[in-house]
């Protein structure tokens, strides 16, 4: 009977629903999920035929870095990437560092592990996109955040944030190696100016999606 005593918050209908399936008469109060906002970074220098790309995730099935490193192995642009974030599933990691161990000498895979949130803005700094190909995101806080610092995004479909190509913001992508090797080749042939054009959207992409929100109002409902 402790339920009933309870107020339940979730950040959306899909996650009220959950709670409804195991609490069916739960008092339940929606409030969207309240994400970190970066300062832009400035526009990095952009040659084509070289791309930065960054990771910040879990290393697990779930964030599919393995499918990253996979569609690695068909790029013949130069390109490096960093990986950030703390390991979750040895046994799919040590599958990742065989993939690395096999890239040709273009690719450059650096591992951060895991770092403190503060320092995480500073690591994106010099990359030039973010890739989280994730199999799902109830909202993915890390791409959000790239976008707010104006990282263009290769993602998935299976994340709230999807039209990204529409709005200049990035890619989203089928979860497959040949799709996500294509939309890494597309930003690592473009040149500056369109490069410019996806880091502004990017940028506009986040602010747009905070302008629509409520969260303010829907937080002051929740604890009152």
């Amino acid at each position: 009977g402790v339920s009933n005593e309870l107020i339940f918050h979730a950040t959306d209908e899909k996650e009220a629903d959950h709670i409804r399936a195991v609490f069916s008469e739960a008092r339940i109060r929606i409030a969207g999920n309240f994400p970190r906002c970066n300062q832009e970074l400035s526009v990095p220098e952009k040659k084509q035929g070289h791309l930065f790309i960054v990771s910040v995730g879990l290393i697990s099935p779930m964030k599919n870095i393995e499918l990253v490193l996979q569609a690695l192995q068909h790029q013949s642009d130069h390109i490096v990437y960093h990986i950030i974030g703390g390991i979750k599933d040895q046994d799919y990691w040590l599958r990742c560092q065989a993939l690395i161990n096999q890239l040709p000498h273009h690719i450059t895979v650096v591992y951060h592990g895991d770092v403190a949130p503060h320092t995480i803005p500073s690591l994106l700094a010099d990359a030039q996109v973010f890739i989280l190909p994730s199999k799902s995101e109830n909202f993915g806080h890390a791409i959000f955040e790239a976008l707010s610092a104006g990282l263009p995004v290769i993602t998935s479909y299976h994340t709230p944030w999807n039209k990204l190509q529409e709005h200049h913001a990035g890619f989203n992508s089928e979860l497959t190696i040949s799709a996500i090797a294509s939309s890494i080749q597309q930003f690592a042939i473009m040149d500056k100016p369109m490069f410019i054009r996806y880091h502004q959207g990017a940028r506009q992409y986040a602010v747009d999606w905070l302008k629509k929100q409520s969260l303010h109002q829907q937080y002051q409902a929740l604890f009152q």
